[in-house]
């Protein structure tokens, strides 16, 4: 093989070994894969009051206000949500079904004003109405 040849096989190599590197770095790894596909619906049916939402578990204040009859995916683009937050004079009955395989809603609780934390595993329907309390 002449020296010539060799020279004009090495960028065709060196393509080769970007491309494989790249797609190692972009592929999603286990922690991305597993995709968290929950929501919370703000069900206006009982009062037109915005919620505090969480897209991410963390202390501080919320990341948003979702306001009555809207989800947290059609509002932001969100994949996953941890909680919410009532204010006083309000209360919320709260609603989940399966995130993976959503149907039937089941009443889970009647919360009271402050931060409910939320599974990733279920996706909520809150009905906000005021109360004196809960």
């Amino acid at each position: 093989m002449s020296h010539r040849s060799i020279r004009h096989r090495v960028p065709a190599v060196l393509v080769a070994l970007v491309v494989a590197v790249t797609a190692a770095l972009v592929s999603p790894g286990p922690a991305q894969a597993a995709v968290q596909n929950n929501y919370l619906l703000n069900n206006g049916r009982y009062s037109a009051v915005g919620v505090g939402v969480w897209h991410d578990n963390h202390t501080g204040g919320y990341d948003g206000i979702l306001p009555a009859n809207r989800n947290t995916v059609d509002q932001w683009g969100w994949d996953h949500v941890s909680a919410f937050y009532i204010g006083t004079g309000y209360c919320a009955d709260l609603f989940r079904t399966p995130a993976a395989n959503p149907g039937t809603w089941t009443f889970v609780d009647t919360v009271s004003p402050g931060r409910t934390n939320l599974s990733y595993s279920y996706s909520y329907q809150i009905h906000p109405f005021t109360a004196p309390s809960c």
